[in-house]
């Protein structure tokens, strides 16, 4: 129905809300740490653009693809445990063994787009060079 047609009748009214809406957050601070990734603390922050006053993607390339490839990750998570949310053993094994599984063919497939991201961003910075060089 139309918002505008049901608010009129259940304003003020203890029906609540007809079509309850979910907000699902995907953020690392509520991934599940990664088994050999997340488990050294020593690393510094898990992303690495938080350093230098959040600006450290901007300054380093390793940085920039780190992040990058942490945000799939932990969205795969985030995204498999919002559509199998229960917490009974049956589905919990189940959402830990997609979540595996989606997050290692992520890791293999960045393989491939990290050597592509690198090779545009060298053929930009070759580019810009040869604008710069005098004629």
């Amino acid at each position: 129905m139309q918002d505008s047609l049901v608010f009129p009748l259940t304003f003020g009214t203890s029906l609540g809300e007809v079509d309850p809406v979910e907000i699902i957050r995907i953020s690392p601070a509520d991934a599940t740490p990664i088994k050999g990734v997340d488990d050294d603390k020593t690393l510094g922050p898990a992303l690495k653009g938080e350093k230098l006053g959040a600006f450290g993607g901007f300054l380093d390339r390793r940085w920039r693809l780190h992040d990058m490839l942490k945000g799939r990750l932990n969205a795969a998570d985030r995204l498999i445990t919002a559509v199998l949310p229960d917490m009974d053993q049956e589905t919990m094994d189940l959402r830990e063994a997609l979540i595996k599984e989606a997050q290692e063919a992520i890791a293999v497939d960045w393989e491939d787009q990290f050597k592509r991201i690198i090779e545009e961003e060298e053929a930009k910075h070759d580019q810009i060079r040869a604008r710069q060089e005098p004629q």
